[in-house]
């Protein structure tokens, strides 16, 4: 199965913080075989466009989202509209 993990925490203060959470789910998620792909959105500066190149480049048939729950909003807008064009 093909598995997104996407950081959404976008703080960079007082410091920015490695998403090691997603890196543990990452790592016992390969272990049984799922293709995994992980996306930190700390320092991205088109955070739509990069949503939407992942989505599209990667296909997941799952997608698991951490951070603060404000960002988790800021980021679901471009998601729904995800499924509006085909899949290939």
């Amino acid at each position: 199965m093909r598995v997104l993990l996407i950081s959404a925490n976008i703080e960079k203060l007082p410091d920015p913080v490695a998403p090691l959470g997603l890196a543990y789910i990452s790592s016992a998620l390969k272990l049984r075989g799922h293709e995994v792909q992980c996306l930190d959105l700390c320092f991205e500066e088109n955070i739509e466009e990069v949503l939407k190149r992942s989505l599209w480049n990667f296909l997941p048939e799952v997608i698991g989202i951490k951070g603060p729950l404000w960002e988790h909003m800021k980021i679901m807008r471009p998601r729904q509209g995800a499924r509006k064009e085909p899949r290939v």
